[in-house]
C-alpha cells in the first residue's frame, strides 16, 4: 500500500502547521485530513495555485489501530458524524492535485470528491449515490419481519381484505368453459302494406304525389269530308173526277212528269163525283222521287188523265229542291295528331314536378300515372274546317318511407322465426333486407303493397342467470364428466374446457369458473 498516502496535519500549539514545498508531485492520490474547524495554509503558493480544491470526508488507511484513549475518541467522533452527516462537522481541507480515490477492495466504487474552494465552508459529499466508506445499514432480524407481516395480515383481515389477499397470495385452481351457441340461418319474404291514410301497426304510411303541367293550345285541322243528300221539290197535285160517284186515292201514288220526274203523293186524297157539266175535284201534297235542283218543276208538268176511268190530274209546280252539298269533317285523329306534338312533353314536366317532390328517405311505389286533359272547341265530328285544342298534363304517384318498410318486414320477421325457433334464440347477425317489388293493389284508396326479401342467423342466447346455472351443474365435476354434462346443455353446439395450474377437476367455487360465449362462426355481430 506505499502508492497510498495520506497525511495529517495536526494542531501543534498555536501554530499552524504548513504543507512542505517539495512534496513529491507523484503524490496524486494524497488526501490532507484536517481535525474540524482547522485552517491549513502553506509557505509555497507556487505549489497549490494551480492545484483544484475540493472538499471531502477524511479517511485515514490504518493497518493497525492504535488504542490510546486519543484516537479511540477520534473514531468515535467520525463514527457519529458517519452515522448523522447532518450533525457532522464542518471540515475545511486543500487538496493538492486530487484526482478520484477508487478502492482497491473487492467489491470498491470510485468516489470523486466535489470541488469547493479553498477555504470556504461545506458539507461533507460524494458523486457516487453510495453510503460513506466505512458507513453500516440498519439490519432487521428475521422474527422481526415475522412480527411485521403477521401485523399486517392480522390488519388486512379486520378490514375485510383477508379472503383477497388470500387468494391473491394463494391461488386457487380456476376453470374456463367456452361455449358455441346453436344457430340457424333463415331466409324470409314479407309483404308489407302501406297505406296513404292511417295505418296500423302492420301497415306504413304512403304518400300521394301529383304534379300539373301548364295548359297550350294547338289547332287541329279536319281532314274528314262529308256529302249533303239531294232534297226533294214538294207540290200539289189536283185530281177531277167526270164519274158520277166518288173515287178515293191512297198515299204513295207515283205519277211521271213531262220531263221524266216523278212525284207522289203523300196522303190519300176522295175526290167527289162528276155532276155534268161540272166535274168534282180533290187536291193532295206531293214530292218529287229524285231531288235537287232538277225536281224543281214548273206547273202541269203533271197533266193527263190517270188512276183510273173519268180520273185525270194536274200537278202546280214544284220548289225546295236542292242538289247535296261537300262539307268538312273534323275526325279523333285529327285532334290525336294536333295535341301529340305537345302531350309528350307536358307529360314529362309533369313527372318532373312529382319526382321532385320525393325525399331522400322515401322510395316511389309505382311509376307515376299521368292521364291529359284535352278540351276541344269543336268535337270530333264537327263540320268545321279546324278547331283550337286545349291540352294539360297531370301525373299523380305514390311513396313510401324505405327504412320504415325495412324495419316493419325485419319485425314481422323475427316474430315468425321466434314463433317456430323459440323465444331462446335471438338475431346473431345484423337483418339483411331488400325491397323485391312495389304495386298498387287499390287505385281507389291508394294502398301498396311491398314485397321484401331478407335473411339473418338467430343463435341461443346465454343469459347470465343461465350461466350461473351451468356452473352450479359442473362445479366439482371431473373434466370427462363436466364436458358430458355441457353437451346436454340446451343451445350447446360446441364447448371446450380449460383448466389452471394443471388441475383435473372443475373448482368447487362457482366464482373460479368463467363461461365465455363465443359469437358464431362466419357471422359479424349484429
Amino acid at each position: 500500500m506505499s502508492h497510498r498516502r495520506t497525511i495529517e496535519l495536526e494542531q501543534q500549539g498555536n501554530h499552524e502547521t504548513e504543507v512542505p514545498a517539495d512534496l513529491p508531485q507523484t503524490t496524486q492520490r494524497g488526501l490532507i485530513a484536517l481535525r474540524p474547524a482547522q485552517l491549513v495554509s502553506t509557505t509555497s503558493p507556487g505549489l497549490l495555485a494551480n492545484a483544484p480544491t475540493r472538499s471531502l470526508t477524511a479517511h485515514t488507511t490504518q493497518h493497525t489501530r492504535c488504542r490510546c484513549p486519543r484516537c479511540r475518541k477520534r473514531r468515535a467522533r467520525k463514527r457519529a458524524a458517519r452515522m448523522n452527516p447532518q450533525n457532522a462537522p464542518i471540515i475545511e481541507a486543500t487538496i493538492i492535485n486530487v484526482t478520484p480515490w477508487v478502492d482497491e477492495r473487492p467489491g470498491g466504487q470510485e468516489y470523486t470528491p466535489t470541488s469547493s474552494g479553498i477555504g470556504t465552508h461545506s458539507q461533507p459529499s460524494w458523486s457516487a449515490q453510495q453510503p460513506l466508506p466505512g458507513s453500516r445499514r440498519r439490519r432487521f432480524s428475521p422474527w422481526q419481519v415475522c412480527m411485521a407481516i403477521a401485523v399486517l395480515l392480522a390488519l388486512a383481515w379486520i378490514s375485510g381484505l383477508g379472503d383477497p389477499l388470500f387468494a391473491y397470495l394463494f391461488p386457487s385452481p380456476a376453470a374456463t368453459i367456452t361455449i358455441i351457441p346453436a344457430s340457424s340461418r333463415e331466409n324470409f319474404a314479407v309483404t308489407v302494406t302501406a297505406v296513404t291514410g292511417q295505418p296500423d301497426v302492420t301497415q306504413v304510411a304512403a304518400r300521394t304525389l301529383q304534379g300539373t303541367s301548364p295548359t297550350r293550345t294547338v289547332m287541329a285541322r279536319a281532314t274528314g269530308s262529308g256529302q249533303t243528300p239531294a232534297i226533294p221539290a214538294s207540290g200539289k197535285l189536283t185530281f177531277f173526277n167526270e164519274g158520277s160517284s166518288p173515287q178515293t186515292l191512297g198515299a204513295g201514288l207515283i205519277l211521271t212528269g213531262a220531263d221524266g220526274i216523278q212525284v207522289v203523293t203523300d196522303s190519300a186524297v176522295t175526290i167527289a163525283a162528276g155532276n155534268p157539266p161540272a166535274v168534282g175535284s180533290a187536291w193532295v201534297y206531293a214530292h218529287t222521287v229524285q231531288g235537287g235542283s232538277q225536281a224543281n218543276i214548273a206547273a202541269g208538268d203533271v197533266n193527263g188523265l190517270c188512276c183510273g176511268p173519268g180520273l185525270a190530274v194536274k200537278s202546280s209546280s214544284f220548289s225546295g229542291g236542292q242538289d247535296g252539298q261537300t262539307y268538312p269533317i273534323l275526325e279523333q285523329h285529327d285532334i290525336d295528331a294536333a295535341t301529340a306534338t305537345v302531350t309528350q312533353a307536358l307529360i314529362q314536366q309533369a313527372q318532373r314536378q312529382v319526382v321532385e317532390q320525393v325525399s331522400g328517405a322515401e322510395q316511389p311505389a309505382v311509376d307515376s300515372q299521368c292521364h291529359t286533359s284535352i278540351a276541344a272547341a269543336s268535337p270530333a265530328g264537327s263540320h268545321v274546317a279546324q278547331a283550337s285544342i286545349s291540352v294539360s298534363a297531370t301525373c299523380t304517384g305514390e311513396t313510401f318511407e324505405r327504412a320504415a318498410v325495412l324495419r316493419l318486414a325485419a319485425s314481422l320477421f323475427a316474430q315468425g322465426v321466434a314463433k317456430q325457433l323459440g323465444p331462446a334464440y335471438a338475431p346473431s347477425s345484423r337483418i339483411t333486407t331488400k325491397i323485391v317489388q312495389a304495386s298498387l293493389t287499390d287505385a281507389r284508396s291508394g294502398a301498396l303493397t311491398v314485397l321484401v326479401r331478407g335473411q339473418g342467423t338467430w343463435s341461443y342466447q346465454f343469459s347470465r342467470a343461465k350461466q350461473q346455472t351451468i356452473a352450479r351443474r359442473i362445479q366439482g365435476r371431473s373434466v370427462s364428466v363436466a364436458l358430458s354434462l355441457l353437451a346436454q346443455v340446451p343451445g350447446v353446439a360446441h364447448t371446450s374446457l380449460s383448466l389452471s395450474g394443471g388441475a383435473q377437476q372443475i373448482p368447487s367455487d362457482q366464482a373460479r369458473i368463467t363461461i365465455v360465449i363465443l359469437p358464431v362462426p362466419g357471422e359479424p355481430s349484429s
